[in-house]
């Protein structure tokens, strides 16, 4: 995700550069046409401090929501096939992964793929 913001503000800065490179060889502004290229000027940084504003609180959000979902505490029950056993564990939703869970007190499952999984959502008293 922070690679994915990276490159887009690479991407706007590398465009804005371009912009003014090309702007500045393109357009002789007269000396009473200052006006309307200075609201033009300002028009287009507040799209660029608008554009780049809401990229940063989505980017925010989106990275706040992932970590509280991410805390949710989580019940896995795994049964094994030969004997029928079943043992609980707790863990947080972003501590399980496909073949390996990490519990609320810091031990390391591995999950063989014989076994049956169950994941709910443990109940918060």
């Amino acid at each position: 995700m922070l690679t994915k913001l990276l490159v887009t503000v690479v991407v706007l800065i590398f465009s804005m550069m371009l912009l003014k490179r090309s702007k500045a060889k393109t357009e002789q502004v007269e000396p009473s046409a200052d006006v309307t290229a200075m609201s033009r000027k300002a028009l287009f940084r507040f799209y660029a401090v608008f554009c780049l504003g809401a990229l940063l609180i989505g980017s925010a959000a989106f990275m706040g929501w992932r970590y509280i979902d991410n805390q949710q505490l989580m019940r896995v029950t795994i049964t094994n096939p030969n004997t029928g056993a079943s043992v609980e564990y707790l863990a947080h939703k972003g501590d399980i992964e496909s073949k390996v869970l990490v519990t609320v007190d810091g031990q390391t499952i591995r999950i063989s793929p014989l076994e049956s999984v169950i994941i709910q959502l443990a109940e918060t008293k």
